[in-house]
C-alpha cells in the first residue's frame, strides 16, 4: 500500500486549504512511524524501500513551508509538524530532516511557562485544556524518537515537558486551574486516542508525579 502511495506520488500536490495542511502533516507523522514498523520485512525489497522512502522525504519537506509562513502561529500545529518531519527523518536515515524536528521540539519547550501552560494553547480560552493534551501528544513521540536515537530530549529545558504533561493531566481531572488563567469554563476534553501519548510516558516514566486516579484510568 505504501508503495503504491509512492508511486502515485500521494499528496504531493497543492493543498487547497489550511486544513488540507493539517491533514497531510498528520498523515505523514502516521505513514512515517508506522513505515519503521515495517521498514526491516522480508516483503519490502530495496526497490519499494528506495521508492518509499524517496517520497516520505519528499513529503517531509512539502509539509514545512505552511509552518515556516511567519504568518502562521507556531502552535500546536507546528509540533505535529515536527513530529512528521522527525519519524520521516529516522525512518529514511535523513539526519537534515531529524535536526529540523529536534529544532521545533526546542522551540516547543522554550514557550512551556514555569507553570507547565503553554500561552498560545491557553489563548484557546474554552478549549485550553483539550489543546494543551493536544500539543503533548507529538511532543512526547518526539521525546521518544530522540531518545531511541541517543538524545535525552525529555530531560532538556530543565525537565519541561513533565511540567506540561503534569499540568495537562491535572487540567483534565480538575479544570479549575485552567479556568481561572484563561478566564472562562473548559469543555471536557475528548477521550480516547488523543491520551495515546500517556502509554510511552508512563512505560518510561511509571512513577510519574501524575494523579493514581488518571493512571489507573489510562492502563
Amino acid at each position: 500500500w505504501l508503495d503504491a502511495w509512492a508511486q502515485g506520488e500521494a499528496m504531493l500536490g497543492i493543498m487547497s486549504s489550511s486544513q488540507s495542511e493539517y491533514q497531510r502533516k498528520w498523515t505523514l507523522a502516521g505513514i512515517a512511524l508506522n513505515y519503521l514498523k515495517i521498514r526491516d520485512s522480508a516483503a519490502l525489497d530495496a526497490t519499494h524501500r528506495q521508492r518509499i522512502e524517496t517520497w516520505l522525504r519528499k513529503l517531509a519537506h512539502a509539509v514545512r513551508p505552511f509552518f515556516d509562513d511567519p504568518k502562521r502561529t507556531r502552535n500546536n500545529h507546528l509540533y505535529w509538524v515536527g513530529l512528521a518531519v522527525t519519524a520521516a527523518g529516522v525512518a529514511t536515515n535523513d539526519r537534515a530532516l531529524f535536526d529540523w524536528g529536534m529544532g521545533v521540539y526546542r522551540e516547543a519547550l522554550a514557550q512551556i511557562a514555569a507553570d507547565g501552560t503553554l500561552p498560545l494553547e491557553m489563548a484557546r480560552r474554552s478549549r485550553a485544556v483539550h489543546y494543551h493534551n493536544f500539543a503533548l501528544a507529538p511532543l512526547v513521540m518526539i521525546a521518544e524518537l530522540g531518545t531511541a536515537n541517543g538524545i535525552a530530549l525529555y530531560a532538556e529545558a530543565d525537565g519541561a515537558l513533565h511540567r506540561l504533561a503534569a499540568r495537562s493531566v491535572s487540567g483534565m481531572m480538575d479544570a479549575s486551574y485552567f479556568e481561572r488563567a484563561a478566564g472562562t469554563k473548559q469543555e471536557p476534553p475528548p477521550r480516547g486516542g488523543e491520551l495515546a501519548w500517556a502509554e510511552p510516558y508512563l512505560k518510561r516514566f511509571p512513577d510519574a508525579a501524575l494523579p493514581q486516579a488518571w493512571k489507573e484510568r489510562i492502563a
